[in-house]
């Protein structure tokens, strides 16, 4: 399989993508660009539930036939058996799957980290209000050093430091000794700060501990290759929207072989039964799809599956290869910057992040807006967030970093 790009397959790729036209679409860590394919699958999907009406059996087999097809394309992407996914609407979703079916017991804990989304804290907290202790893992130190939020001294100077996994690891640790932890919840790339964070040796001390890994996966699937089974996690999640293009409301979660049947699930229906009767007795759906509520939207995952399939096409080393290389072109400028601080460690995926001397991540989001560089800040950091995906083009990143270059040069 090819690592590279060629220009005149650059050219047609951003052709599909006319989201590219509006400005230098630098925000996929949040919702990647629609292409065209995936956009007229979801509209010819929905055009059919429009003609036809969405009951009867071919109307019923038809959504299934969906469903497995999201199922299979994105198994293929985790060199997974399909039946260890879960169809979720977000990465969210499957959190709050794996939280809400671990079995709590009163003074068990759980262990996150000071590197993670809303998305984790929030669950955290949810746990929290039924008894469970929270315990953060400050594994800023050991992913990129300057990792730490704002407000908490100076940064030091120079490159921050590489990901050192057996510190990460010995961190962890001592969070889960420290109290009874029955799982650890952490992100695979850190949306704060873009740091890849080292999952095995930390999943290999959870284990030790006799804890369960549960990973956010929302800023690795589609930005760099990903094999939940490979890194040690007993669920791993997954976001449409993002790095995959796809649309919102799309998702999934992979769950490590065994572990379905250990969980009790926090929310059934329908599709999480193979069978039932009116006395509430049911039989689990096989594998992680008992793990799946309710009705998903066909369209929407259709025009997932041909994002997946579009993207595939284009080739999966091909675009995680051209996706870091591009942040390391941007982060490295960055880098040499007066007046910049780079966030992001040497281990990265698409994203970079970088604080401005005199402005808040806020404002300097703002005025990199202004200029047609669509970047995002980040709450809590003080920092702008930039998303290198693999369909930019090196113009797009230099005129980042010459852009960023101005503004650090009138807080000088």
């Amino acid at each position: 399989m090819s690592t590279t790009i060629a220009p005149q397959r650059l050219r047609a790729v951003r052709d599909a993508l006319p989201a590219l036209a509006h400005s230098a679409y630098l925000n996929t860590g949040t919702a990647g660009p629609l292409p065209e394919q995936a956009a007229d699958a979801l509209q010819d999907a929905f055009a059919g539930q429009v003609a036809r009406g969405r009951i009867g059996r071919a109307s019923f087999e038809e959504a299934h036939a969906t469903a497995d097809a999201a199922r299979a394309e994105l198994a293929r992407l985790l060199a997974s058996p399909p039946d260890r996914l879960a169809l979720m609407h977000h990465s969210t979703d499957g959190l709050n799957a794996a939280a809400l079916g671990l079995r709590w017991q009163p003074g068990d804990a759980v262990v996150i980290t000071d590197l993670e989304h809303a998305a984790v804290q929030l669950v955290a907290g949810a746990l929290r209000l039924r008894g469970v202790e929270v315990r953060v893992a400050r594994l800023a130190p050991a992913c990129g050093r300057r990792g730490g939020q704002a407000g908490e001294g100076p940064a030091p100077a120079g490159e921050p430091s590489a990901v050192d996994p057996e510190m990460a690891a010995t961190i962890v640790a001592a969070e889960l000794h420290a109290g009874r932890a029955r799982a650890v919840f952490l992100s695979h790339v850190s949306y704060a700060t873009g740091a890849v964070l080292p999952l095995r040796a930390i999943a290999d001390a959870a284990h030790a501990a006799g804890a369960a890994v549960v990973v956010d996966g929302a800023q690795g699937a589609g930005a760099m290759a990903v094999r939940p089974a490979d890194l040690g996690a007993d669920f791993y999640t997954v976001s449409g929207q993002k790095w995959l293009c796809g649309p919102e409301g799309t998702g999934a979660l992979w769950v490590a072989p065994g572990w379905e049947e250990r969980l009790q699930p926090g929310a059934v229906g329908y599709h999480s039964a193979a069978r039932m009767d009116a006395e509430g007795y049911y039989l689990p759906s096989p594998g992680a799809r008992r793990l799946e509520v309710g009705t998903t939207f066909g369209p929407a995952l259709a025009g997932w599956t041909a994002a997946m399939r579009w993207l595939a096409g284009i080739g999966w080393e091909a675009i995680w290869a051209r996706t870091y290389e591009l942040a390391e072109r941007a982060r490295t400028a960055l880098l040499g910057m007066d007046g910049v601080q780079v966030l992001t460690p040497p281990e990265h995926a698409g994203l970079v992040s970088f604080r401005v001397t005199g402005l808040t991540g806020e404002q300097a989001s703002a005025r990199l807006g202004e200029q047609g560089f669509a970047v995002r800040s980040i709450p809590g950091w003080d920092a702008v967030r930039a998303s290198l995906g693999f369909f930019l083009e090196e113009s797009e990143v230099d005129g980042l970093v010459a852009a960023v270059g101005g503004l650090a040069a009138e807080g000088a």
